[in-house]
């Protein structure tokens, strides 16, 4: 990590302050370095420290904020948490092992909620934790074999485009 930007957090945060104001805290690090100082603001965050970030690297944001601001012309665009502004509404992907499911399975998929997808996907809603479980236990009763699962979501560049681009 550049040196000089851990002993300035260490400053910074050195009398326990409620609030601590961070720009670009980590532009021009490595990534190790980067991994440090996300360490070193989740104990600030643990203790109850607010942290206020600026920052373009949207990556990096969306990994330490809790909450975020889109700024356009000295204005807040956009405003809320990482899952409010790039949410999932409860939205998912599936994809299924190599070998596409057979007549039968895809009409079982179908029948539980999973709707097929141009690249080979499926995406499937669910609001609870405990509703997303009893699909893929159908999809699995079913004769598929699920190999990726993930929340079907924009990145923060997406929703940043959104609010400020016409």
């Amino acid at each position: 990590m550049a040196t000089g930007r851990k002993v300035g957090l260490v400053q910074a945060a050195f009398h326990d302050p409620e609030l601590l104001v961070l720009d670009e805290p980590t532009d021009g690090v490595d990534p190790l370095g980067r991994a440090e100082i996300r360490r070193l603001l989740g104990e600030e965050r643990a203790r109850g420290a607010t942290l206020l970030l600026n920052s373009h690297l949207l990556s990096e944001t969306e990994r330490m904020c809790d909450r975020i601001a889109i700024l356009a012309g000295g204005r807040i665009v956009r405003e809320g948490s990482v899952r409010e502004l790039c949410g999932n509404a409860g939205a998912w992907r599936a994809r299924f092992a190599a070998d596409a499911p057979t007549a039968q399975a895809a009409s079982e998929l179908s029948a539980h909620g999973f709707k097929a997808q141009q690249d080979g996907s499926y995406r499937v809603l669910a609001a609870t934790a405990d509703e997303l479980d009893a699909k893929l236990v159908a999809a699995r009763a079913a004769g598929v074999l699920l190999v990726e699962l993930h929340p079907e979501a924009k990145d923060l560049e997406a929703v940043l485009q959104e609010a400020v681009l016409p």
